[in-house]
């Protein structure tokens, strides 16, 4: 009996993992992964070693210093992270709505060049549309 053999979609469903959506993503951007890496360990250290400390000088035993510090650590790491995000998703859209709108402005520029150059073409008798014309954007 021969084996029967999966293609990578079926692979892909067998895992369900789907491809991702083309768009904003911040898992992509460059700068935000980092930085939310960097708020995302500081943030869990800092809770971790306060919460220790204050449990400890409060009087706790080892165990409770040791299960309040863990607990407050991964809580804060948790919090922070998708505080980060939020942030983040919202820088990026920004950055992508100011690129569009720079795009847009050179642009315009451009078409305000070739409609000079038009007028200067039809002014001085020469041909602005036809052979030798400077073609439409």
């Amino acid at each position: 009996m021969a084996a029967k053999k999966t293609t990578t979609k079926q692979k892909q469903g067998k895992k369900g993992k789907k491809a991702a959506a083309p768009g904003i993503a911040v898992a992509n951007h460059p700068k935000a992964k980092h930085q939310i890496n960097l708020l995302k360990s500081y943030a869990g250290l800092a809770a971790f070693c306060l919460s220790g400390y204050f449990a400890w000088k409060g009087g706790a035993l080892f165990v409770d210093v040791a299960t309040r510090a863990l607990l407050w650590g991964v809580a804060t790491y948790v919090a922070v992270w998708a505080m980060a995000v939020q942030v983040w998703r919202q820088v990026a859209i920004a950055e992508v709505r100011a690129a569009e709108r720079n795009w847009k402005e050179r642009k315009r520029a451009q078409q305000d060049q070739v409609e000079k150059l038009r007028n200067a073409l039809e002014e001085n008798g020469l041909p602005a549309e036809g052979a030798g014309a400077m073609p439409v954007p």
